[in-house]
């Protein structure tokens, strides 16, 4: 069945193009366009096949852009510049993607419209009509899809870790990672990671572990894997409304949902759009997933009737020189006291309270090249294991706190996880008090490495407990959020 915008998506977002035409093909034939308001689909790619009309499509269109120069806005070369690019001078909308620390929450938001409209000029340059961009369900599936790896088509392949390309290898378990971003209620906030910034933790790994094009901001979109990858983060954003909990995106913050950012449609005319423009996918932009249940729709500046609030207090600080981490296994100690340990228990009996621990100023001259298993707890020179109650997470340098991978490389990094299990079980043997070990892994492909080679060494000035009070809150709320800082470990200068 073919699947068109409906009148209301249309006149929102087309009527600045009406009666233009590409290629002899009208985009505008209003009887087609209003024929259905049935939403375009888009399809798990692990039920499709390299000779499936959507990847013969997806190849048409890529070709088709990899086709025009640099100069047209639809080109492949331009569209990738978008997110990133190492080429010389500046073009309008180039290196506007977003990534980074907690102060920069729209990186759900970005890339969603990004998406569409790098969607819709595949559309439009491949000839079908019916296209949607697929997703790769890397939690599911960690393996490179076929159509992508070596023997498959040769305008999806990219240079990558060999492992990846070759099917050997994959991305990892991104599964805490997905898990951790679910559990957060609150999308955007200040002392701990919220949502949005907590999903971008497997996003990372799947760049590092992909590597090649995608391991670095400035060349990922060049990888035709980026969208497909990028489609599943969308699709996550719409799973986590989903739950049926606390969840809301900032739908109050007015500096957040007014924000516009500029892209270029499938004529090549430029087109701007703000959060608030992208909130209900299938309503807004026509468009859902496959397999996904009923989307929540959310509205700007309209309040939802039951959102998530959260409250912190500093109790201490603890001054401490920069955590280097280099080339291998590596440790800090975290200072936990007699007091502060009774504190932690006494928090963790209410099970709405979520302590995270948080690092803050993380930054390196250069990718890495790998992702961390990270533990808290783990007594030193005990063998990893990620079922081990004392693993709180993976991370990987991507963008944000890399210097050589601007704009986001500019600023430092930030990242957190929720400890709750872990800090119980260590605390468990720290019965007077004193210091919990915080221990990186590096790990690479192949999987099987146990010594993965590591490009460049993490700095991290801070580390941070966090509590995280969350409760209901009703449309009556106007106290501003806060969070309880249980203890820090900073940079001495």
């Amino acid at each position: 069945m073919k699947m068109h915008f409906t009148r209301r998506s249309f006149l929102a977002t087309l009527g600045a193009t009406a009666g233009a035409t590409l290629a002899g093909k009208s985009l505008l034939d209003v009887d087609k366009v209003f024929a259905t308001t049935s939403p375009y689909v888009r399809p798990n790619i692990a039920g499709l096949t390299l000779s499936s009309q959507n990847i013969q499509s997806y190849i048409a269109g890529i070709q088709a852009m990899q086709a025009l120069p640099l100069t047209d806005q639809r080109s492949w070369a331009y569209q990738a510049a978008i997110h990133g690019t190492t080429m010389p001078g500046m073009m309008p909308d180039w290196n506007t993607c977003s990534h980074g620390s907690f102060e920069q929450n729209f990186f759900w938001a970005w890339h969603r419209i990004y998406l569409y409209w790098f969607e819709r000029i595949v559309r439009s340059l491949s000839g079908d009509s019916t296209w949607a961009l697929p997703y790769w369900d890397w939690q599911t599936n960690p393996t490179l899809p076929s159509m992508f790896q070596n023997g498959g088509s040769p305008t999806l392949h990219a240079t990558r870790n060999a492992a990846i390309n070759n099917g050997t290898g994959g991305v990892g378990n991104t599964t805490p990672g997905v898990n951790a971003a679910y559990a957060q209620p609150i999308f955007e906030q200040s002392s701990v990671p919220g949502a949005d910034q907590l999903i971008q933790i497997p996003h990372n790994q799947v760049h590092v572990m992909v590597g090649g094009l995608m391991g670095n901001t400035l060349t990922a979109a060049q990888d035709p894997i980026f969208f497909v990858h990028h489609a599943n983060e969308d699709r996550l954003w719409d799973l986590w409304l989903a739950q049926g909990g606390l969840q809301s995106d900032p739908t109050s913050d007015t500096t957040w949902g007014s924000t516009s950012f500029g892209f270029f449609d499938e004529n090549a005319n430029a087109v701007s759009m703000t959060p608030c423009d992208v909130l209900r996918a299938a309503l807004q932009l026509n468009y859902m997933y496959e397999g996904e249940p009923a989307q929540v729709n959310q509205y700007c500046f309209n309040p939802t009737l039951c959102f998530g609030s959260y409250n912190v207090l500093i109790d201490n600080c603890i001054q401490k020189p920069p955590f280097y981490l280099k080339e291998g296994y590596g440790y800090y100690g975290f200072p936990v006291s007699y007091d502060l340990g009774q504190q932690i228990y006494g928090y963790l009996q209410n099970p709405y309270n979520t302590i995270y621990l948080t690092h803050y100023g993380v930054t390196c001259p250069t990718q890495p090249g790998v992702v961390w298993d990270v533990y808290m707890g783990l007594p030193v020179g005990t063998k990893p294991n990620q079922d081990s109650p004392y693993y709180i997470g993976s991370y990987g340098m991507y963008g944000a706190g890399i210097a050589d991978q601007p704009p986001d490389g500019n600023e430092p990094a930030s990242f957190g996880f929720p400890v709750n299990t872990a800090i119980l079980t260590a605390l468990k043997k720290l019965k007077k008090g004193g210091t919990i070990p915080v221990t990186y892994f590096p790990t690479s492909l192949p999987a099987v490495s146990l010594h993965p080679k590591q490009k460049s060494t993490l700095t991290i000035q801070q580390a941070q407990l966090t509590l995280q009070t969350v409760t209901p809150a009703g449309k009556a709320a106007k106290k501003k959020s806060e969070d309880r800082v249980v203890a820090k470990v900073m940079a001495h200068h």
